[in-house]
């Protein structure tokens, strides 16, 4: 009853049917469900994407219709808003977007009761360690997504588990970290939202978006989020020519960990479609894990993978890990540089041995689960 009252249901004008279906999954993933689609009559509000074909047209015919109707105008560019309108600035943000949601819905902070300063210290201690764990649970979530095991030797099933690299931001970071570190050069990739500088020899990525900005534009496809690939370029500069152009320090991050996470959003539980299940693949070296996102069984995987070319079904019924966590792993170590195809013929000659753990890999896993946890 509560969510009913606190929900607001929108119209979409100026977007075709894909990108509706996009922000429809948003509202479901990223915003509790706090906002609903709805038929333009019957909207409480409207969500304009002024950055269409005729734009200022159609959001004319909208308030000539529905004169006290509320508008959400979103652009990659500051407009000018009427009093009743909002600006939702491109690419959405969730929280920007609620904010607005409890603006237009008139929805007010609850009233602080009077208790004690004893009661207040545990209730904060009992409400972060709780708020921190189900920002967890929804983090791990974002990555594995809930699709239950499939069998991988049936091929009619396992198209569900598969996506388009190349249709997403992660595909174009992929190929901009394996040729900066061909070239040895600094990669400037433009035709995205921002431009982006990848330094895989000092581990560093440049891009002037926060992580806010960068989580829901990796889940949807770039032409969802109104990019021309054709217009996507990659130019290779000298390192000292990128840091004239990358001025603000709070913008660079780890390429690893950044790359790690994106790939893992973008996966949501699935792989690249050029990774087929039955072929064999290569991890080259070990992810750094003690300073990634965590996802269950990552150690354990890696550990038996990095011995020895395996196939995705190999590994899924042979460590019996979840697909769900098994997928975006492989895609992350894909994304990172770090795997691909085994294609030499040595590779496929001989089938990986049996995993039979052994003293010193325990010993191992132990150390490396325990700097995990201190960590």
């Amino acid at each position: 009853m509560e969510n009913n009252k606190t929900q607001l249901t929108l119209s979409i004008a100026g977007m075709d049917e894909r990108s509706k279906n996009t922000l429809g999954f948003f509202f479901e993933k990223f915003c509790n469900n706090r906002c609903q689609i709805a038929n333009e009559q019957n909207a409480m509000a409207t969500i304009v994407n002024m950055d269409s074909v005729d734009a200022t047209a159609e959001l004319e015919r909208l308030k000539a219709n529905y004169p006290k109707r509320t508008m959400i105008l979103t652009s990659v560019r500051q407009l000018e808003l009427d009093t009743n309108d909002y600006f939702l600035r491109k690419p959405m943000i969730a929280e920007q977007l609620l904010e607005i949601v409890d603006q237009i819905m008139g929805i007010r902070p609850k009233k602080v009761v009077a208790v004690k300063h004893e009661q207040i210290v545990k209730k904060k201690a009992s409400k972060t360690h709780s708020s921190k764990k189900e920002q967890s649970n929804r983090e791990l979530v974002a990555f594995s997504g809930n699709a239950e095991d499939i069998n991988l030797r049936n091929v009619n099933y396992t198209e569900s588990c598969f996506f388009e690299l190349a249709d997403y931001f992660a595909g174009y970071l992929r190929q901009a970290i394996l040729k900066s570190r061909k070239e040895k050069a600094t990669i400037r990739i433009t035709g995205l939202w921002q431009p982006v500088f990848v330094f895989a020899d000092s581990n560093q990525i440049y891009m002037e978006l926060s992580e806010r900005q960068v989580k829901p534009l990796c889940v949807v496809t770039l032409e969802s989020s109104g990019i021309d690939k054709k217009a996507i370029q990659m130019d290779v500069l000298k390192k000292e020519q990128a840091l004239v152009l990358c001025k603000q320090h709070k913008y660079y991050q780890a390429l690893d960990s950044f790359t790690w996470r994106v790939a893992l959003w973008t996966s949501h539980g699935r792989m690249p479609n050029t990774l087929p299940c039955d072929s064999p693949l290569y991890l080259s070296g070990w992810p750094n894990l003690t300073r990634l996102d965590p996802i269950p069984h990552a150690l354990k995987l890696c550990a038996c993978w990095i011995q020895h070319p395996r196939t995705t079904i190999n590994l899924s019924e042979v460590l019996t890990i979840p697909q769900k966590y098994l997928f975006p792993i492989i895609t992350a170590c894909y994304v990172l540089g770090i795997s691909d195809l085994a294609k030499r013929q040595a590779d496929s000659l001989i089938a990986p041995a049996e995993i039979k753990p052994t003293e010193k890999l325990n010993f191992f896993m132990r150390i490396m689960t325990k700097l995990r946890n201190n960590s």
